[in-house]
């Protein structure tokens, strides 16, 4: 019996994500040092995902997490590999593998991804996708990034079927003690329910600022910009939506060599929303996302 071509496909690229994670595994230095990061978030900062179509106001008192654990390790000079298991606010979850080339003017990184866990009714139904980024520099005048998730497949025909992408890019200068960049985001997540085709998506537009000086053991990232949420349901022909102007804060402090703590507050300094929540505002409330995390660099026993 011949299988279908969209699950010939699928098969092929299980097959070649699994012979290529392989290969990468085989090829590590084991006498790199290995840097191990944590991040953790919580907020109302945007539409949860159990929001339905006729819930009414700001998402002022739903909260939403999210967290990153990982890996980076070398693996021959100038290439890294880095391992990933995520939940986004948004996003949901998904395990990444990222290959990346470090030279003096440019960095490439692609990867596959696969989304986990991210709907109740089929919590093993996998979704691959393909990471990429690209960093260019321009000496000691600046950078320009660009970072992508794209999808494998583009059509949701069954109940539980979604699909994750991104878009990122930023723009920066280097100035005495500071990188000083533009940044503009767009995530998506689209899922196929048993009722509806629902939407979400968080587009940011940030004015970006790290602040760091040499031999002082911490840094101080700063932000201000624009974010936007919508959650559409198609079947209903309504669209939840709102905008917010933010403010954001952290700081990265060394606490001994090779480990740092980070601290992060991205708060609405005002809120209006848009479609069907037109003409709400945040009234006594506050709309906030919270993040900590750290980065350690763990170095290999010596022989």
């Amino acid at each position: 019996m011949q299988l279908p071509r969209s699950r010939n496909v699928r098969q092929r690229v299980w097959c070649s994500i699994l012979v290529v994670s392989a290969l990468l595994l085989l090829s590590v230095d084991a006498f790199a040092a290995t840097e191990v990061y944590a991040e953790f978030d919580i907020g109302n900062l945007g539409f949860s995902r159990n929001r339905e179509a006729t819930d009414e106001g700001l998402p002022t008192s739903t909260y939403t997490g999210g967290f990153s654990l990982g890996v980076r390790h070398p693996l021959r000079d100038r290439i890294e590999l880095q391992v990933e298991l995520a939940r986004h606010h948004l996003l949901g979850n998904s395990a990444d593998l990222l290959l990346s080339h470090h030279a003096d003017w440019i960095a490439l990184g692609v990867g596959p991804t696969v989304g986990l866990l991210n709907n109740q009714d089929k919590p093993f139904l996998a979704r691959p996708g393909v990471l990429a980024d690209l960093t260019v520099n321009f000496g000691t005048f600046g950078f320009v990034s660009l970072a992508a998730r794209a999808p494998l497949h583009h059509s949701l025909e069954d109940v539980g079927d979604y699909r994750q992408s991104t878009e990122e890019y930023e723009l920066g200068i280097y100035l005495p003690n500071v990188v000083l960049s533009l940044y503009t985001g767009d995530f998506r997540y689209d899922e196929l329910t048993d009722a509806d085709l629902i939407a979400d998506r968080f587009r940011a537009y940030e004015v970006r600022a790290h602040v760091f000086q040499k031999n002082v053991p911490y840094r101080v990232d700063l932000a201000f910009g624009f974010h936007d949420y919508e959650r559409l349901f198609q079947a209903a022909g309504l669209t939840h939506a709102f905008g917010a102007i933010v403010s954001s804060a952290g700081v990265t402090v060394d606490l001994r060599p090779g480990f740092s703590v980070y601290g992060g507050l991205d708060a609405s300094l005002y809120a209006f929303g848009r479609n069907e929540l037109l003409g709400d505002d945040l009234g006594g409330n506050f709309l906030f996302r919270a993040t900590t995390g750290f980065t350690w660099a763990v170095s290999p026993p010596h022989s």
